[in-house]
């Protein structure tokens, strides 16, 4: 699958760099020219002009990113990287695509990417590229289907596309412990309402690709009755997660069942994007069991049921489904008698994910971390 512009926004940042020869500041103070200043998962610099910035760093973890078009409201129209022979993404890079705001690639911008297998441009134009910004890559580049078509660019070969498209289904635990406690502010159902809300407003608003979004609520069950198949209807999203609740036990392999139904008959091709995003706030207790799975009785008390689940997964995987995962730790956290799984939790999500793993501990961090 491949990342979607806004859900880049949820990947926590898991290590900061220390950079002498730079002032590092976080997005909305006070910037300047020269200083490096961190937004979300992105590193940038303000460039001369004061409203368009470089970005120079990308320090999330998934492998499949699109790039933004704006930062803390300045155009990006640069990638370059800031410190010589240090590239601006990892190697680990799978796909990534290139907002037509982008005017420039710099020096050693995608160089030593060798995973890197497409490149999608949403520019008429060609970015100019300097002679080392994709040294040891090869990849297919695809960019729109008018403007300047090469068979070529930099070394890399291109094709076009008329369109690209992006199906995401949003796999939302409703199980009674998504009730939280009475102390919270915000419940973490409604935390989920509000951020499943946001992200579909914000999703379908964009004019880089063409977004359908499915949500498929689970507890013990799924009740397919109970769903939002692929739609681009914001106010039929909307009511529907406004009437999400809380309550019953957590079977994400039913979840993840009817997601693959969902995705299965999409086109697999280069210019279709198949997403799976399953938020969850803990472990399964429900769903047919399995023996076969790397989880014992030693990892988790519903080991069989969790390995079910993994296998799902893993077969859902081979289909070439982006999967995401979501951590939602309150009830790790806050319920005495779960906080032995914490653990064991984190190992289990991060095992299911194929293009990221991300840990949201309290409610106002969800709201945070998956609508800005």
């Amino acid at each position: 699958m491949f990342v979607i512009k806004i859900f880049i926004s949820i990947l926590l940042v898991l290590s900061l760099i220390s950079l002498s020869s730079c002032n590092i500041i976080f997005g909305g103070e006070n910037n300047q020219i020269g200083d490096r200043i961190l937004e979300g998962n992105w590193y940038y610099t303000v460039n001369i002009d004061t409203v368009t910035i470089t970005i120079v760093e990308y320090v999330g973890v998934a492998t499949n990113v699109t790039i933004p078009e704006e930062l803390d409201g300045k155009t990006v129209t640069k990638i370059q990287n800031d410190v010589e022979d240090m590239p601006v993404f990892s190697s680990e890079l799978n796909r990534v695509i290139i907002p037509d705001s982008i005017l420039e690639i710099g020096e050693n911008a995608f160089s030593g990417c060798n995973d890197l297998e497409s490149i999608y441009l949403l520019s008429e134009e060609f970015p100019l590229a300097a002679p080392t910004a994709f040294d040891g890559v090869v990849a297919e580049v695809l960019k729109p289907n008018r403007g300047n078509v090469s068979n070529s660019w930099y070394g890399l070969s291109v094709n076009v596309f008329e369109s690209l498209i992006n199906y995401t289904v949003l796999v939302v635990d409703v199980s009674g412990s998504m009730k939280g406690e009475s102390g919270e502010s915000i419940s973490p159902i409604r935390a989920l309402r509000l951020a499943v809300q946001k992200f579909c407003e914000t999703t379908l608003q964009s004019s880089s690709l063409e977004h359908y979004i499915a949500i498929v609520p689970y507890n013990g069950s799924v009740s397919e009755e109970n769903i939002v198949k692929f739609t681009k209807d914001y106010e039929e999203l909307a009511s529907f997660a406004e009437n999400l609740r809380a309550d019953g036990g957590t079977n994400i392999e039913a979840g993840l069942i009817v997601a693959d139904e969902l995705l299965d008959p999409v086109p697999n091709n280069s210019y279709t994007f198949r997403n799976i995003i399953l938020m969850t706030d803990g472990l399964p207790d429900h769903g047919d069991p399995s023996d076969y799975g790397p989880y014992t009785p030693e990892d988790y008390k519903n080991h069989r049921q969790a390995n079910a689940v993994y296998n799902k997964a893993e077969e859902i995987k081979f289909k070439g489904y982006n999967i995401y995962t979501l951590a939602f730790l309150h009830s790790l956290v806050v319920f005495n008698e779960l906080k032995h799984d914490l653990n064991f939790v984190q190992v289990f999500l991060k095992d299911l994910q194929n293009s990221g793993y991300y840990e949201i501990k309290e409610p106002k961090d969800f709201i945070f971390r998956f609508i800005s």
